[in-house]
């Protein structure tokens, strides 16, 4: 935080974002709110542990699903850190579904070829996040 020109110009937390409806400049308050996880932010993450994306030649007709369903792929593998489905255990796997509105399954012993994450929270917070929305439109809607 610093004074120039009679201006306080602040570092905003990494992650956050300013919370207009619970800031009052009027008294010299700002509050913040968590920014919402954007693809750059999962593409920065992945590139961060090593990641990098590829360029692949796919049909014409087949793109906008292909290109959507890699993005929902990064997306589970920065959500899911270095977790991977066991076929072997018990442990309930969720992936994204839709049917008039999109919603989570999960399964413990089979593999669907879906796109998984580790926990029922992250694959919801990737279905409430407007951010990933035309990610996740492109997959599921036809």
């Amino acid at each position: 935080m610093k004074m120039l020109d009679n201006k306080l110009i602040i570092d905003i937390p990494k992650g956050m974002e300013v919370d207009i409806e619970k800031s009052d400049l009027k008294v010299g308050i700002i509050a913040f709110k968590k920014r919402p996880f954007s693809y750059e932010d999962v593409i920065s993450t992945l590139i961060d542990r090593g990641l990098s994306p590829v360029v692949a030649n796919v049909t014409n007709s087949n793109v906008e699903k292909i290109v959507a369903l890699d993005k929902l792929m990064d997306i589970a593998k920065c959500y899911n850190g270095d977790w991977k489905p066991d076929w072997n255990s018990n442990e309930h796997k969720y992936n994204i579904m839709r049917t008039r509105e999109y919603g989570i399954t999960s399964c413990s012993s089979y593999n669907e070829g879906a796109i998984y994450f580790k926990n029922k929270e992250d694959a919801q917070a990737v279905i409430d996040n407007p951010n990933f929305r035309s990610i996740l439109d492109a997959i599921y809607k036809d």
